[in-house]
């Protein structure tokens, strides 16, 4: 079939479809960039996910450590050296989660008990 043939029957057929020249879509220019550039764009965002999973992870763990020392406090309330620990904990909780933007994901009970456990440890002087 020659070129002129084939466009003659394409604009029967749009017409046919009640469609015209200008309803057709422009042609993708090269597919294949295209699919490498989504492709890319899927990777980086599997790799973000990946990432503040493992971040997620971990602040798991942190918030398991303050449950145990919270829980150890509970039956030595005149240990100071954990209440100390405590402190640290909780700022380093409250840290964690204000870096991954998680804070409206948990209670503001808890995000406040851990504001007002942490505040001595933005005080100068007490290492964090």
């Amino acid at each position: 079939m020659n070129q002129l043939f084939k466009h003659s029957i394409f604009i029967v057929l749009l017409t046919c479809c009640g469609m015209s020249y200008a309803d057709v879509p422009a042609p993708i220019k090269d597919p294949s960039a295209i699919i490498s550039n989504e492709i890319s764009r899927l990777d980086t965002l599997i790799q973000a996910t990946e990432q503040s999973l493992e971040e997620q992870r971990k602040l798991r763990e942190m918030i398991y450590e303050y449950q145990k020392l919270q829980d150890k406090f509970e039956k030595n309330p005149n240990d100071n050296e954990l209440l100390f620990k405590i402190i640290k904990s909780a700022y380093k909780v409250l840290q964690s989660i204000k870096e991954n933007h998680l804070t409206q994901t948990f209670d503001t009970e808890f995000i406040d008990e851990l504001t007002i456990m942490s505040q001595p440890a933005t005080k100068r002087g007490i290492p964090k």
